[in-house]
C-alpha cells in the first residue's frame, strides 16, 4: 500500500515536470523553487505537508527519469542522467568533466556529436552509448522522460513496478526450485498437453458438482480427457495435410503512386548477433520503375522503432539531395509512423528524431507518411538486408541497378493490378 501511494504522489510530480505552466506548478515554483525546477528543489524552510509529500514521491520518479537530449544546454554532462544506454544513465566518476559542463559542449553546430572529443573524454562503453543517442539536427528543447516506458511517459503501473522491485526480497531456494520445476514442465510439451487436458476435465467435474445433481467418476473423465486430446491431435494433423490456399489481400501488395508522384519505401535491418543496424530507401515512379536505391549502416538507436525512424530520416535526406518532388513516404513500422504523426506523444530518446522528421515533412513539402504491411515492402527490406550482409553502403541512381534488385522490383509489379 505504501508503494502504491508513493507511485500516485510521483504522478503529481510528473505532471508538474510535464506542465510547468500549470497553476499548481506555478504556485509551487513561486514558493519552493524560484530559480530551478521541481526535480532540483530542496526541502526549504517551513515546508508544508503537501510539499514534503511531493518530495517523497519525487524520490521514486528520479529513479526512472532521464534527459532527452535536444540542444543539451540544460543538461549537466557529469551530474545529470542523460545516457540511456547506461544502467545509471550517468557517466561514472569522470574526473575530466566539470559539474558545470553542459552536454551542448559535445554537439556540433550541424546537430551531430563531436565523435573524437567524446571518445577522448569518456570511457569506451560511455562513448558508444552517447553516440547512439539520436539528435535533432534542427535543435529542440531538452526534456525529461520516463525511461521505463516505450513512449517516455510515466504511469502508475510503471512506477509501482519499479518501487516494488526496489523492496523485493532476494529469491529463496524454494522459489528457484519452483522455477526449475516449471521449466521442466514447459519443456515436456506432450506431457504438459496431457496434464492440461486432464486438469481441464477435473475442473469441468467441479463445475458439474456445483450445477448438476450427479458427478461422473473421475477415472471416466480422465479417460475421456485422453480421448479428447487424441481427437484434437488427429484433427490438427489433418489440417496440416490439407493444401493451403494462398490468399493475398490487396493491402499486402505494393501499389504504384499516382501520376506525377514518386514513392519512397523505407525499412531498417538488424543483425541481432552482431548488433548492427542498417537502413534502406527505394524510390519509384508512377510506373513502378526504379529512380534510386540507397542503403547504409547506422548506429544502434536503442530500439527497432529508433532504427525505423532513422530509416525515414535517411530516405527523406536522400530525396532532398536528389531533388525529388511530390514524394509519398511508406514505412512498415506502425510505431514509427505514429511517432512522426504525433511527435508530442513521443517523449523518449527517439522523440527528438521523430520531431525533426515531422518538421521535415512540412519544410520540404513531402506528402503524407503512410504505413504499409511488411509484405508490401520487400524491396526496401532486401536492400537493407544486403547492406547488413556485405557490411557496406549501397547507392544507385537512375541506372546501373543490380540484377537482384531489378528482379525484386519486377516481382512487385507482377502482383500489382
Amino acid at each position: 500500500m505504501v508503494a502504491f501511494n508513493k507511485t500516485l504522489v510521483a504522478k503529481q510530480v510528473w505532471r508538474v515536470v510535464q506542465n510547468p505552466d500549470s497553476l499548481m506548478a506555478r504556485i509551487l515554483k513561486a514558493r519552493y523553487f524560484k530559480h530551478s525546477d521541481i526535480m532540483e528543489a530542496g526541502l526549504g524552510s517551513n515546508p508544508s505537508f503537501v510539499w514534503r509529500s511531493l518530495l517523497w514521491g519525487r524520490a521514486l520518479l528520479s529513479k526512472g527519469l532521464c534527459w532527452r537530449v535536444g540542444t543539451g544546454e540544460k543538461i549537466s554532462a557529469k551530474l545529470d542522467p542523460w545516457i540511456p544506454g547506461l544502467s545509471s544513465f550517468r557517466c561514472n566518476n569522470n574526473t575530466l568533466l566539470d559539474g558545470n559542463l553542459k552536454v551542448a559542449s559535445f554537439i556540433s553546430p550541424n546537430g551531430s556529436w563531436y565523435d573524437s572529443i567524446i571518445r577522448q573524454i569518456f570511457s569506451t562503453p560511455e562513448a558508444e552509448a552517447i553516440l547512439d543517442i539520436p539528435l535533432n539536427r534542427r535543435g529542440c528543447t531538452d526534456i525529461r522522460y520516463w525511461h521505463g516506458s516505450s513512449n517516455g511517459k510515466y504511469s502508475v503501473r510503471d512506477g509501482y513496478r519499479l518501487e516494488a522491485n526496489s523492496f523485493a526480497p532476494p529469491p529463496s531456494q524454494s522459489s528457484h526450485s519452483l522455477l526449475s520445476w516449471w521449466k521442466v514442465i514447459w519443456q515436456l510439451q506432450e506431457e504438459f498437453e496431457v496434464f492440461a487436458t486432464v486438469s481441464w476435465a477435473i475442473w469441468s467435474d467441479l463445475c458439474k458438482l456445483l450445477h448438476a445433481p450427479k458427478l461422473l467418476p473421475v477415472a471416466i473423465d480422465v479417460g475421456w480427457a485422453f480421448s479428447l486430446l487424441g481427437a484434437f491431435r488427429m484433427a490438427s494433423e489433418s489440417c496440416k495435410m490439407l493444401p493451403m490456399q494462398e490468399q493475398i489481400s490487396a493491402d499486402s501488395l505494393w501499389k504504384r503512386p499516382n501520376v506525377g508522384q514518386v514513392r519512397l519505401d523505407l525499412d531498417a535491418g538488424w543483425d541481432e548477433a552482431n548488433n548492427i543496424f542498417s537502413v534502406g530507401a527505394v524510390i519509384r515512379d508512377s510506373q513502378g520503375l526504379l529512380l534510386g536505391a540507397k542503403a547504409k549502416l547506422v548506429r544502434n538507436r536503442g530500439s527497432i522503432k529508433g532504427a525505423e525512424l532513422e530509416a525515414i530520416r535517411f530516405g527523406m535526406d536522400y530525396c532532398v539531395a536528389q531533388q525529388f518532388a511530390n514524394v509519398c513516404i511508406f514505412s512498415d513500422s506502425l510505431q514509427a509512423v505514429h511517432a512522426v504523426s504525433k511527435p508530442e506523444e513521443e517523449l523518449g530518446s527517439v522523440g527528438a528524431l521523430a520531431l525533426e522528421i515531422h518538421f521535415m515533412l512540412h519544410e520540404h513539402n513531402f506528402l503524407l507518411i503512410h504505413h504499409m504491411k511488411r509484405s508490401a515492402n520487400g524491396v526496401a527490406h532486401l536492400l537493407a538486408h544486403k547492406a547488413l550482409i556485405w557490411l557496406s553502403n549501397l547507392d544507385w541512381v537512375s541506372c546501373g541497378f543490380p540484377t537482384w534488385l531489378l528482379k525484386a522490383v519486377e516481382h512487385d509489379l507482377s502482383l500489382t493490378s
